[in-house]
């Protein structure tokens, strides 16, 4: 319930976050292959040696960019991790499948009960049925997407 009034600005945040991400990611990769590439020349560099000088420090400047690229995604992932948009939905997640699952036990202890219910004033179908008319109300009325009770007398 806590959680609920805040849903919009949750998913705002999440959103903000991953567009953040993506640029970071787009970044970091562009980073990446800067790197590849000037260790790819510095190493053809040392190989010639009228340019080996310049070789040193493209292979240096390759492991300051691969360096960079790396800490800046360690980085993101960090903060994706632990931010607390990130926690609230995850919660958020659990208590939804948390609910479900209680809503669906209740479900299968009322056909348990309702399965083999007789009654000796000879109605005990029309109560049946109307106890699973009730209850199937009441799972729609909340939101729960379930088969029913019939859905299970089905499958049994």
């Amino acid at each position: 319930l806590f959680t609920s009034q805040y849903t919009d600005q949750i998913a705002e945040a999440l959103e903000h976050s991953t567009v953040r991400s993506n640029k970071i990611g787009v970044g970091s990769s562009a980073t990446g292959m800067v790197s590849g590439v000037a260790g790819v020349v510095g190493c053809g560099a040392l190989l010639f040696p009228p340019v080996a000088a310049v070789g040193v420090p493209l292979l240096i400047s390759s492991l300051v960019f691969g360096g960079a690229a790396t800490a800046a995604q360690t980085g993101d992932a960090a903060v994706q991790y632990f931010s607390e948009p990130n926690k609230l939905a995850d919660k958020m997640v659990a208590l939804h499948g948390m609910m479900l699952s209680l809503l669906r036990i209740s479900e299968v202890l009322s056909y348990g009960l309702l399965k083999d219910h007789d009654d000796l004033d000879g109605d005990a179908d029309d109560k049946r049925k109307a106890l699973a008319e009730e209850i199937s109300e009441l799972l729609e009325k909340h939101g729960v997407a379930t088969k029913g009770v019939k859905g299970l007398r089905a499958a049994a």
